[in-house]
């Protein structure tokens, strides 16, 4: 496809993000991702703060699954397909890039508010690689996350 139709276009792109948690850890604030057109070049990264919980302290893990197969994080449309990667970040800032179905362990959960105190202790990242952009087609792309926390 013509470079300057695939930026005209853009390629929007859904990523919903689905909960999964037992009692007592809890996420809140967390948004499904809406990415803007893509301008042409450029990765393209969306980051989502949001808020653990766990009553029971400050350690827990999070695994994230995609909706590709073997549980890829992918988006799609139709037989089209962009990949990305996924990572996530405690109250450091500092992030660490997920494997799909890999747990990974964290001890910065808020033990007293459910959602923070409005506020927030984590973020979820999502990057678009250029390569992987440049070689998409341009077509609108869903996709769904699954996060699972556990104490």
């Amino acid at each position: 496809m013509n470079m300057n139709r695939l930026k005209y276009l853009g390629i929007l792109v859904s990523l919903l993000a689905s909960t999964s948690s037992p009692a007592p850890v809890r996420i809140s604030n967390m948004n499904d991702f809406n990415m803007p057109a893509w301008p042409g070049s450029g990765n393209l990264v969306l980051a989502d703060p949001i808020c653990i919980y766990n009553s029971a302290g400050t350690a827990y893990s999070v695994t994230v699954t995609g909706s590709g197969p073997g549980g890829a994080f992918r988006v799609t449309s139709g037989a089209l397909f962009i990949n990305f990667a996924v990572a996530f970040a405690g109250s450091s800032g500092a992030f660490a890039n997920l494997t799909t179905g890999v747990a990974r362990a964290r001890n910065n959960a808020n033990t007293t508010s459910t959602n923070c105190g409005g506020g927030t202790n984590a973020q979820m990242r999502v990057t678009f690689t250029n390569a992987n952009l440049s070689a998409a087609e341009a077509a609108t792309y869903t996709g769904l996350l699954t996060v699972l926390l556990q104490p």
